[in-house]
Order: C-alpha cells, then sequence, then structure tokens
C-alpha cells in the first residue's frame, strides 16, 4: 500500500509545489469519488483504493510540508465516511492521533487511540502508541528544557502516565526481558506523574521500577 511516507518533496520544490501536488490529489479523490457509483460492482473496490491513498496524502500533505495541521485533521476525519472499509483508514486514523498530540489535545488522542486499539490489531495499535508516546516525551522535554508552562507540562505528565500504564499493564506479568522497554518507559512516566501531583508513593513505586531494571542490566554484563 502507499503510505504516507512515500511522498517525498525536495526540500528546493518548496511550499508551492506541495499545494499543487495536494490540488492534485485532492481533485483525482474527489472525481474517483464522485465516479465509483457508476462503476461496475467489480471495479469499485480497487477504484476506492485509489482514491482514497489520494485523498490520505492530500490531507497529509497539509500538515507536512504546507503546514495547516487544523485543516489536515479535518480532511483525516472525513476519509471514514468518503471512503467506508478503505485499508488507509487506519494510516488516516493515525496520523489524526499524532495531530491531535502535537497541537496539544492529549486527551481526544488517548480517546481516539483506545477507539484504535478496538478496531485494530494489537500489534498495530501497540505500534501506533510508542509513536504517540515519543511525541509526548519530545514535547515533555522540550517543555522541561525551557521553562515551559508547568499547567502544560503537568498535563503531559498525567497523559504520558496513562498511556504507558495502559502499555505496562498488558506486558507486566512477562520477563523482564521481554517488557524491558515497556518498563522502562512506565517507571519515566510514573515518576513525572508523582512529581506532578506530588504523589511521592508513585515516585517510589518508579524508583523501585528503575533499579529492577538496572539490576536486570546488570546481569547482561
Amino acid at each position: 500500500m502507499l503510505l504516507r511516507d512515500d511522498v517525498h518533496l525536495h526540500s528546493d520544490e518548496g511550499e508551492a509545489e506541495a499545494i499543487a501536488l495536494r490540488s492534485m490529489l485532492e481533485t483525482y479523490g474527489n472525481e474517483v469519488s464522485t465516479a465509483i457509483p457508476k462503476m461496475p460492482e467489480t471495479q469499485r473496490a480497487a477504484m476506492a483504493k485509489y482514491g482514497s491513498i489520494a485523498a490520505y496524502h492530500a490531507a497529509a500533505l497539509l500538515d507536512d510540508p504546507i503546514n495547516e495541521p487544523d485543516q489536515a485533521r479535518e480532511r483525516l476525519e472525513s476519509l471514514p465516511d468518503r471512503w467506508p472499509g478503505t485499508e488507509i483508514l487506519q494510516a488516516g486514523q493515525g496520523l489524526e492521533i499524532r495531530l491531535l498530540v502535537r497541537r496539544g489535545r492529549t486527551d481526544e488522542a488517548i480517546a481516539k487511540l483506545d477507539a484504535f486499539r478496538a478496531e485494530y490489531a494489537a500489534e498495530e495499535a501497540d505500534a501506533l502508541t510508542d509513536l504517540v508516546v515519543s511525541e509526548i516525551r519530545a514535547e515533555i522535554r522540550k517543555l522541561t528544557i525551557s521553562s515551559g508552562s508547568s499547567e502544560r507540562l503537568k498535563g503531559l505528565q498525567v497523559n504520558y502516565y496513562r498511556l504507558t500504564d495502559s502499555l505496562y499493564e498488558r506486558v507486566k506479568d512477562k520477563q523482564l526481558a521481554d517488557r524491558y522497554r515497556a518498563t522502562q518507559m512506565y517507571a519515566e512516566a510514573l515518576c513525572g506523574y508523582g512529581e506532578a501531583t506530588d504523589d511521592q508513593a508513585k515516585v517510589a513505586e518508579a524508583l523501585a521500577i528503575f533499579d529492577e531494571c538496572i539490576a536486570y542490566r546488570e546481569t547482561l554484563r
């Protein structure tokens, strides 16, 4: 399947070229959408696949490099109604969730991530969760370094904990070797949550988990 990462614009092409490409993709998607009802039944699924991919990329280009993330999210939200049953909907939901995180609307992102998990395979939901967690961690680091909004930082710490707690709950009974990364993320989030909410019991629990991870690393030397 053609996915977002398959579309690359060289830096010297500029925003005008991106806008032109997006317009072509959107026009193609609209034309296919209009034509599908008139097509033989045997051709509709294939054409819907290509039309939906064009519509997805048209929306994604609004985010990067055109830098209109709100418009991008509106287009992504419309994909399920316009292209029901197409494979690209999974990628569309994933990008929409990541855009919500980038815009600071983490509660909405988590709600949509829960819906994604209910609809798609666990490994795909886990992979998307990893991406979302990475973006939240990056925002936390940025705010911490720049001494940004304390309320924004607290909200991110709480949501980071909610996400990693959901991940950790599913793997906590496995051997540490099989859950090491999830355990480290959970401990980091737990510690930040404890500090943000002044819950010293959470901080102590996080430190105990860190000690467990350190002891495990020592056995690998």
